[in-house]
């Protein structure tokens, strides 16, 4: 991930370099494609869950 410089107003500006918050957070070699499919999931299967709720609450009250 090739990014730029982050503006900073101080004279010195440790995160100004985006490299640095990634290898600080041990992020730099991460992965993120795995997390996003499971969050992904996750919220499919909640939303589906909430959906099935409702309409079951509903059908018993009508």
């Amino acid at each position: 991930f090739e990014r730029t410089y982050m503006h900073c107003s101080e004279i010195y500006c440790h995160y100004s370099h985006p490299r640095k918050i990634l290898m600080d957070y041990d992020l730099k070699n991460a992965e993120y494609w795995l997390p996003m499919i499971i969050l992904t999931f996750l919220y499919l299967g909640l939303d589906l869950t909430a959906f099935l709720t409702l309409r079951l609450k509903l059908r018993r009250i009508l």
